[in-house]
């Protein structure tokens, strides 16, 4: 399943996990330079999203990724040298550079984090992402935006209904197992 084409599944489960939207406009200079403003100051989980359109707050999903430093820093990187540099050079291939980009982001133990990411990994083909792509892979047309300045409309079609039950029985699941897990690490320690 092509992220994009499930742009608002994708943000109603950020905001069900509790993740926040942060909107950095304007060119890649400006978004560089306010990125150590977002107070991002722990590890986590983070997704990119290309603006889509220049007059509203419309956004698609291009990338997952996760960090066991500050997002902040792992941001900045993304802005010199990472995919946020690609989305204002067109990168993945069809993506318009509209003056910005959203990023939604959630600071979780790296464990929870990884978890996470591997969950959105294996459910989602995100054009940016190319452990499965090997290159940044051109974005496929897409019919439905996310507004990333509003809360997600809660999932109406039977498809999407699905996606969502489906990420979140996933997150679940791992969750459960770490939490299992590490129960077991800790008797062997004690």
């Amino acid at each position: 399943m092509y992220a994009e084409h499930y742009a608002q599944v994708i943000q109603y489960v950020w905001g069900y996990v509790g993740a926040r939207s942060y909107l950095l406009q304007g060119d890649l200079q400006t978004v560089a330079q306010n990125i150590p403003r977002l107070r991002l100051d722990g590890p986590g989980i983070y997704s990119l999203w290309l603006k889509s359109s220049f007059h509203e707050n419309k956004y698609v999903p291009t990338y997952v990724g996760f960090t066991s430093r500050p997002i902040q820093t792992r941001l900045g990187e993304h802005a010199r040298f990472g995919k946020i540099g690609e989305l204002y050079s067109g990168l993945p291939d069809g993506a318009a550079t509209t003056g910005g980009f959203g990023v939604l982001a959630l600071e979780l133990p790296t464990p929870m984090a990884r978890a996470m990411e591997s969950v959105f990994l294996e459910t989602f083909d995100f054009a940016q992402n190319t452990a499965d792509n090997l290159l940044s892979r051109a974005l496929r047309p897409w019919t439905v935006d996310a507004d990333l300045s509003e809360d997600a409309p809660m999932p109406e079609s039977a498809g999407d209904i699905e996606a969502f039950n489906d990420i979140l029985t996933a997150i679940s699941d791992q969750l459960d197992a770490l939490q299992q897990l590490q129960g077991k690490l800790m008797e062997l320690k004690g």
